[in-house]
C-alpha cells in the first residue's frame, strides 16, 4: 500500500518537506465490492443449491437476512446507510425502485422461460453434469449428455436468446431491490444504533450531525434528508432518465435522488473532474463559436429556402428545430426514442392519473406532470405540434397551453403506439409473417352480423353500413364496450407482444390459442374466429389468418378506448 501511494503522488504530491497531505473534506463512499448486495451473492451455488452467502450455521436465508442478523455484519465499511446515511437512503431507494421497474420483466419473460427450463428432457442432461446431485449415473453416457445439454442450451439462446438476457437483467435488478429492503429494516429498526454506526461525523452534513448529536430525535434525522433532497434540487446539471434501458451507457446517469453537497458520488465526483481539467482562469470554449454557428445555419435555411429568405436572422430569433425533431416522425425513430416497455409504463400512469380526478376536466399541473413523463424528444415534439418553441421551459406558458398540450400527448402516444404496431407486424421482404395488422375494410366489411346476439345485432348493422365519421363512431363506441379500460391496456399488450414473439415464426396451437381466446367468443364467431373447440381441430396454416384477425380486433378495441377517452 505504501509504495504504491508514494508510485501515484509522487514527489509532487508531498508537498512541501513537514508538511502533511491534505485531508479529503468528503466521506468516501463503500467500495463496490463490499456493498451486501455484491457479497451476500455466491459466484456458484453451494452443495445444496443455495446462490446466496448465508453463513456455516445460517441455514435458512431468513435466518441471514432477518434485522437481527444483518446487525451484527453491517458496518461503515460495507454499508452505505452508515456511511453516508442520505447517500445510502438514495441507493437503496434506487435498487428498490429497480425491483419495482424490473419486477413485471422478469414474471413475463419466465412465464415463458420456465417450461423449457423445467422439461424433464432438458433437466434429465443438467441434473446428470450437475454432480451435487445424487443421481445415478454411467459415465459412458456422459458424452451423449453432455453434446445433448450443449445442443439444446444453444438451442435455447438462438431462439430466446433477448428473453434470457432481459429476464437476467430483471433478476438481478429484483435482487438488489429485495436485498436493499432488508438492509434498511435493519439498520433503521434503532435509529440510536444507526447514529453509532456512522464514521467521521465531522465530514458528515450540520444537518446529519445534529441528528447524530441526538440520535433519538427521528424530527432532525428527517431534516437532514429534506435538505439532502433541497441540495439535489439546486444541481440543474443531472439528468434524471431511471428506467429508460434504451439510452446509451454514456447518457445514462446513476440515481442522485438524496444527494448532499458533500456527497462523494460518481456523478459530483466526475463534476469536480471536469472543473480540475478547465483550470481556475479557464472558461468554456462555448460562446465564441455559437453565435458564428448559428448565423450560418440560418444563411444556409434562407438561401436553400424561398420560404425562410424572408425572414429576419437577428440573434433574437429562435432557430429552426432540427431535422430530427419534425413534427411527423418516422416509426422506427419513435420505437427508438420510447421503448414498448416505458411507453406502457406511461399508459398505465395516464390511466391513473386520469382515473384519480374522476374524470373531471385535469388540471394544467396534472396535465405538466404527465408530460414530463414523456421522453425530452417527444416531449419537445408536442410542445412544437402545439406550436410552442422547442426551447419552451417557461412553467407559465407551459400552463396556459396545456390544454393544447394535452391533445397533442394524445396524439403523440397514439402514433407511438401504432409505430409499434407496424414495428411488431412489419413485412420481411425473405419471410413471410405468421401475423399482420389487417386493413380495417378487410375486417369490418366481412363480419356475418348473423351470428351476433340479437340484441347487439341491429346496432352493429348500422355501424357497418359505411366509413361515415358516425359509423366509426358507433363502430369504435361497440368496440369499447367488449373490453374495460384495464382489460383493453392488458390484453392489447399481450397481443403485441404475441405479434413481436410470432412475427416470423409459428407458433404453438395454445399459444395461437390463447389470443384468439381474447375476443368474446360471441364476438369472435362474427369475424371468423372459431370458438376453442373447434380451434384444436384448425391446422396450423390457418392460425395465421386466425391471429392476424384476433391482432387486429385488439388493435381496434385498445384504439377505440383511446378515441373515446
Amino acid at each position: 500500500m505504501g509504495r504504491r501511494g508514494n508510485a501515484k503522488g509522487g514527489s509532487k504530491g508531498a508537498g512541501k518537506a513537514g508538511e502533511q497531505p491534505k485531508e479529503s473534506q468528503y466521506v468516501k463512499r463503500v467500495d463496490l465490492y463490499k456493498f451486501l448486495g455484491k457479497w451476500m451473492l455466491r459466484s456458484y451455488p453451494d452443495e445444496r443449491g443455495r446462490p446466496l452467502m448465508l453463513g456455516a450455521k445460517k441455514s435458512t436465508a431468513e435466518a441471514a437476512l432477518e434485522p437481527e442478523a444483518l446487525r451484527a455484519i453491517l458496518d461503515a465499511d460495507c454499508c452505505e446507510l452508515l456511511r453516508r446515511p442520505t447517500m445510502g437512503l438514495n441507493l437503496a431507494a434506487a435498487s428498490i425502485d429497480c425491483a419495482a421497474l424490473l419486477g413485471p420483466v422478469l414474471q413475463d419473460k419466465m412465464e415463458s422461460l420456465l417450461p423449457k427450463l423445467t422439461s424433464e428432457n432438458f433437466l434429465d442432461k443438467v441434473h446428470f453434469l450437475n454432480l451435487a446431485r445424487n443421481v445415478e449415473r454411467n459415465p459412458e453416457e456422459a458424452p451423449e449428455h453432455c453434446k445433448s445439454l450443449l445442443k439444446k442450451i444453444k438451442h435455447l439462446v438462438r431462439d430466446h436468446g433477448a428473453d434470457l438476457a432481459a429476464a437476467a437483467e430483471a433478476a438481478a435488478g429484483v435482487f438488489l431491490g429485495l436485498v436493499s429492503i432488508m438492509e434498511v429494516a435493519a439498520v433503521s429498526k434503532d435509529l440510536r444504533a444507526w447514529a453509532k454506526g456512522v464514521p467521521e461525523r465531522r465530514k458528515q452534513s450540520k444537518h446529519l450531525q445534529a441528528w447524530l448529536q441526538d440520535p433519538d430525535d427521528e424530527d432532525k434525522f428527517l431534516a437532514a434528508v429534506a435538505k439532502a433532497v433541497k441540495e439535489d434540487n439546486k444541481n440543474t446539471m443531472r439528468a434524471r432518465r431511471f428506467g429508460d434501458f434504451e439510452l446509451q451507457a454514456e447518457d445514462t446517469s446513476s440515481s442522485v435522488a438524496l444527494l448532499s453537497s458533500q456527497d462523494d458520488s460518481p456523478s459530483s465526483s466526475v463534476l469536480r473532474a471536469s472543473k480540475k481539467k478547465r483550470g481556475k482562469g479557464m472558461k468554456p470554449k462555448k460562446a465564441k463559436t455559437s453565435k458564428k454557428a448559428k448565423k450560418s445555419k440560418q444563411r444556409k435555411q434562407a438561401s436553400s429556402s424561398p420560404d425562410t429568405a424572408a425572414q429576419p436572422s437577428s440573434e433574437d430569433t429562435e432557430p429552426a428545430p432540427k431535422k430530427r425533431r419534425r413534427s411527423v416522425a418516422d416509426g422506427k425513430d419513435l420505437c427508438k426514442t420510447w421503448s414498448l416497455s416505458e411507453l406502457q409504463a406511461f399508459e398505465e400512469m395516464a390511466a391513473q392519473q386520469a382515473m384519480a380526478v374522476d374524470n373531471a376536466a385535469l388540471e394544467a399541473e396534472q396535465i405538466l406532470r404527465v408530460s414530463k413523463a414523456l421522453p425530452a424528444e417527444l416531449r419537445r415534439m408536442v410542445w412544437e405540434r402545439a406550436g410552442l418553441l422547442p426551447s419552451t421551459e417557461n412553467e407559465e406558458v407551459l400552463k396556459a397551453n396545456a390544454e393544447r398540450i394535452a391533445k397533442h400527448i394524445f396524439e403523440m402516444v397514439k402514433e407511438v403506439r401504432l409505430a409499434w404496431v407496424q414495428a411488431a407486424v412489419q413485412e420481411d421482404q425473405k419471410k413471410k409473417t405468421n401475423i399482420a395488422l389487417l386493413p380495417e375494410e378487410k375486417l369490418f366489411h366481412q363480419v356475418l352480423t348473423v351470428k351476433l346476439p340479437e340484441e347487439n345485432r341491429a346496432a352493429w348493422e348500422t355501424a357497418l353500413q359505411d366509413d361515415s365519421p358516425e359509423c366509426l363512431h358507433q363502430r369504435a363506441v361497440l368496440l369499447r364496450g367488449l373490453w374495460d379500460a384495464d382489460a383493453a391496456i392488458a390484453n392489447y399488450n399481450k397481443a403485441l407482444t404475441f405479434a413481436e414473439e410470432f412475427a416470423m415464426k409459428e407458433p404453438k396451437k395454445e399459444k395461437a390459442l390463447d389470443l384468439v381466446s381474447l375476443i368474446p367468443a360471441t364476438v369472435a364467431a362474427a369475424f371468423g374466429l372459431p370458438p376453442p373447440e373447434k380451434f384444436e381441430r384448425q391446422k396450423p396454416a390457418n392460425w395465421k389468418n386466425y391471429c392476424s384477425v384476433a391482432f387486429t380486433l385488439a388493435w381496434h378495441i385498445f384504439k377505440s378506448h383511446a378515441d373515446l377517452s
